[in-house]
């Protein structure tokens, strides 16, 4: 006889966009190029070998794009946007590009990185919508 229950599997990496709080501006997500030692310390937070999605980042006055440390840690490092690729960022060789989110609605108590999250919340500008619904 056969058997035509419902068998669910998993493929590939785990996947949480909940810090994005709906759709808007993930259309128009900007291209951003990282150099990944910037980021070692948020590989592996949800998926081995990758730079979560969510990871709040600024972007200095040479051009360059780095994590978000609020004003209080580096003075003139305001937010710039969200690294928002669905399953992360491969922390493989020198650099990477990234989709960068620059406007949109964010659930700070998503962010995967829980030391961005109060500075996130700080630092709501008219580009986010900080919501905790």
């Amino acid at each position: 006889m056969t058997n035509f229950g419902i068998t669910t599997t998993r493929v590939g990496n785990v996947v949480d966009t909940r810090w994005r709080a709906f759709a808007h501006g993930e259309d128009t997500a900007r291209p951003g190029q990282i150099a990944t030692a910037d980021f070692a310390a948020y590989v592996g937070l949800v998926n081995p070998g990758y730079i979560p999605s969510g990871v709040a980042v600024t972007r200095t006055s040479a051009g360059e794009i780095k994590p978000f440390l609020g004003e209080t840690a580096d003075p003139g490092n305001t937010l710039y946007g969200f690294i928002s690729d669905d399953e992360g960022v491969p922390a493989e060789g020198d650099y990477q590009t990234v989709a960068i989110l620059r406007h949109g609605g964010i659930n700070p108590n998503y962010l995967p990185v829980a030391d961005q999250r109060p500075l996130v919340t700080a630092e709501a500008t008219a580009q986010f919508i900080i919501t905790e619904v």
